[in-house]
């Protein structure tokens, strides 16, 4: 939100400070602009941790109930390999997981929801873990899903 205020300083600055007249106004200008970047930061920071925390209950099942080394696939999203402290695989990438993290509706980056047609598929596995509140599911992987 504030990257416009870069460009407007960079402007300032080629033009010459020496130029300025009244610099006690500049000073302040560019103060409460680091003090915007710095708010702007802080809130975008808060947001997303508790954005994240929302599932914590999630992550914390895969953590006590899955192995260390064990492969869960995702659609698509960010973050999940830190969150979940597993591997994770793309569907693109066609590797046969251990799990299938499901979420339609995963509210942080929505394209990680599957098509139909791969859902369909990812049913046929074993449903090890459900969550109302935060509609996660956990699939075990019983047989290759990609030939």
């Amino acid at each position: 939100m504030m990257l416009p205020a870069i460009p407007a300083m960079a402007i300032i600055f080629g033009c010459g400070l020496d130029k300025i007249r009244n610099k006690k106004i500049f000073l302040s200008l560019i103060f409460l602009v680091i003090i915007g970047f710095i708010f702007v930061e802080t809130i975008k920071v808060g947001v997303a941790a508790k954005s994240w925390a929302f599932y914590k209950k999630d992550f914390d099942w895969v953590k006590q109930n899955t192995p260390p080394d064990s492969i869960f696939l995702i659609n698509k999203g960010q973050c999940f390999t830190y969150n979940l402290e597993r591997p994770t695989v793309y569907y693109k990438e066609r590797i046969n997981p251990d799990f299938i993290w499901v979420n339609q509706n995963f509210k942080i980056d929505p394209v990680s929801a599957y098509n139909e047609t791969t859902l369909n598929k990812i049913k046929n596995s074993t449903l090890v873990y459900h969550n109302d509140e935060t509609q996660t599911e956990i699939y075990s992987v019983n047989k290759p899903i990609f030939d």
